[in-house]
């Protein structure tokens, strides 16, 4: 039960990041809350995640799959692991079905991404280096 935790506590880091983000209108918020809900229930999936097998998971490697899942899913990274501002800005028009707001949220992301990652490497460790900034930049946008 523990790594089902783990594992939703990846999720739920993200959705609730977003869900705080005041830039947002709590429409755009429940549109954003949901399409990642999507993404991340599909990742599970995609993982080979279920409900009977939680316990006999091995917690890293679930949880990388997981990240890396919702990560290229959701547009935050290409499937080659690099940050694409473009990909994301349309991921997030996407997901949040405005402009405006995708771009606030982009414009941060960005900002803060480009303060502390790094673009260059191509390597899996470079991939999941990438992943955890972009997820505390996601906890930045919050506070």
């Amino acid at each position: 039960m523990y790594k089902f935790r783990v594992l939703l506590t990846c999720f739920v880091v993200v959705a609730v990041h977003f869900r705080l983000v005041h830039c947002l209108s709590d429409e755009d918020k429940k549109i954003l809350r949901d399409g990642l809900d999507s993404i991340a229930h599909d990742c599970l999936h995609g993982c080979g995640i279920d409900g009977k097998e939680l316990d006999n998971l091995d917690a890293n490697d679930s949880i990388e799959c997981f990240k890396k899942c919702f990560m290229t899913d959701a547009g935050f990274l290409d499937l080659n692991g690099k940050y694409n501002k473009d990909m994301l800005s349309e991921s997030l028009s996407k997901v949040t079905g405005n402009q405006d707001n995708a771009e606030r949220i982009l414009n941060e992301l960005d900002r803060c991404f480009t303060e502390n990652g790094d673009n260059s490497e191509a390597n899996e460790d470079a991939f999941m280096k990438r992943i955890d900034i972009l997820f505390a930049c996601m906890r930045e946008i919050r506070e």
